[in-house]
């Protein structure tokens, strides 16, 4: 009897005055943390219906009261880069953060590439002991899916030790360590990334429904289900925008860099348009910023090595790297990063990741940066022109010259009407690379690099490999499929 009525005081109470909930901050708001430079800054959280809540900041307080679902939000004005500070929340409790500083946050997204631990790439034991930067901080995204957008990632942000880097996006870490060591900014890291997952996967299934030309997605995954196929992460669209992308969408950042596309390989014709989707949306309808610096990887090389001079294979890379170039050459504030020099045969994770990092580091000192002098891209092809049996290539990006990698240049075809390719004899004069072959007497179509694993010996003289390209617009491989 006495429990009876303790329980039925209990209900009455809770029903009469609701039940206060302590002042929350989501994730993304630790100690060691870090805050975006010079851009305003949204701090939210949760709280009891009407409570008054306070944020202090960097000299700064703001106040505000949780709604009626307990949500709230304040905006600090732009702190310059540097800290450490302290940032103090008040509602009914009192949170305080310390050691956070404030520079600039890059997203690290994209799949297995960008997953890929530092602790087992090249020269890891070397990198890790020597990974001891207090101005480089480290937050992951736990890898999940939701059905709804998400609001909050559980996860805590780490300084840059030996021990915190171990499991770290190893391209991620060699891009901040070189953006901390040019700039002297403090740099932050969000690692979201999965291995094996689609780009379909990380934008919201809106965009997807909106364009017919995305029907084919949202179709295969309909049949899946109705088949009662067993699915994982790597089959449903908009699952990891859900709850990796959409809860980081309030946090101001500098830029993201992005390595994915393998998955996509088998529809690299669709991937033209859906990549530069998924760059709009995430600047757009996420953070909010139409002009987001947004730097990825073009491919790397992977399988045997190539052989014929039109090479076709299911994974179809030249026609993914294709579609990444471009994006590149038509959305604005991007830039890419070729790694097709990198790969390694047997393995479509090859283990040098440094140099991808690095690549990637150069692209935003010259793209966000301002350092101009910064030469951060291999010859990108512009035109050609017929000069009766030989084709000449002419090139952006070229540096301070064109220059030959392993002593012949080669991994040039060519080809007539018929679209038949050979292999071609190439040679650098000046700025010009000539191309010709005795098979055709009237070319009319060059490609260099187009396989799969392909040679690379064109570069600049600053050591950066040309993008495998074409001149023609023929059929190939994966075109027209969705």
């Amino acid at each position: 009897m006495i429990k009876a009525a303790v329980f039925a005081i209990a209900v009455f109470l809770t029903a009469t005055f609701p039940l206060r909930a302590d002042v929350t901050l989501p994730g993304l708001f630790s100690n060691d943390g870090m805050l975006q430079a010079d851009q305003p800054l949204r701090v939210w959280g949760n709280a009891s219906p009407g409570e008054a809540v306070a944020v202090s900041f960097a000299s700064q307080t703001v106040d505000t009261v949780a709604g009626d679902d307990g949500g709230w939000e304040v905006v600090l004005e732009p702190v310059e880069a540097g800290g450490p500070h302290e940032m103090v929340v008040k509602g009914r409790n009192t949170i305080r953060l310390t050691n956070i500083v404030v520079g600039d946050i890059w997203v690290c997204g994209g799949q297995s590439n960008m997953q890929f631990r530092i602790e087992i790439s090249a020269g890891a034991s070397e990198a890790m002991a020597q990974a001891d930067h207090p101005d480089l901080r480290l937050f992951t995204v736990e890898r999940r899916v939701a059905d709804e957008p998400s609001d909050d990632v559980p996860g805590e942000w780490r300084v840059c030790t030996p021990q915190n880097v171990r499991g770290f996006s190893a391209v991620g870490y060699y891009f901040g360590r070189e953006v901390l060591a040019q700039t002297g900014r403090p740099v932050g890291l969000i690692s979201a990334n999965w291995g094996g997952t689609l780009i379909e996967q990380w934008v919201p299934v809106e965009l997807l429904q909106s364009d017919p030309d995305y029907q084919p997605i949202l179709d295969r995954y309909e049949e899946m289900i109705a088949s009662g196929e067993e699915m994982n992460h790597t089959h449903h669209p908009a699952k990891l925008y859900n709850a990796m992308i959409h809860p980081i969408g309030r946090f101001a950042i500098k830029g993201v860099i992005f390595y994915q596309g393998e998955s996509n390989a088998m529809r690299a014709d669709q991937y033209r348009k859906l990549f530069p989707d998924a760059i709009r949306v995430w600047r757009e309808d996420i953070w909010e910023q139409p002009d987001l610096p947004f730097l990825f990887v073009q491919l790397a090389a992977f399988g045997d090595p190539q052989t014929e001079p039109s090479e076709w294979s299911g994974w179809s890379f030249p026609e993914l790297r294709e579609a990444q170039l471009m994006t590149w050459q038509n959305t604005d504030h991007t830039a890419m990063a070729s790694a097709v020099d990198v790969g390694e045969a047997e393995d479509i994770h090859p283990k040098d990741k440094k140099t991808v990092g690095q690549r990637l580091a150069l692209a935003a000192m010259n793209q966000v940066y301002g350092q101009d002098d910064v030469i951060y891209s291999g010859p990108i092809y512009r035109e050609m022109r017929v000069d009766g049996s030989r084709i000449g290539l002419s090139f952006d990006h070229i540096g301070s010259g064109l220059m030959v990698e392993g002593g012949e240049l080669a991994g040039f075809a060519i080809a007539g009407r018929d679209q038949k390719f050979v292999w071609a004899r190439a040679s650098i004069d000046g700025d010009t690379v000539w191309v010709e072959a005795d098979e055709v007497a009237a070319p009319v179509a060059v490609r260099y690099g187009w396989g799969q694993n392909p040679v690379s010996t064109l570069y600049n003289r600053e050591g950066l490999p040309a993008s495998p390209f074409r001149t023609d617009d023929w059929p190939v491989g994966t075109t027209g499929k969705k």
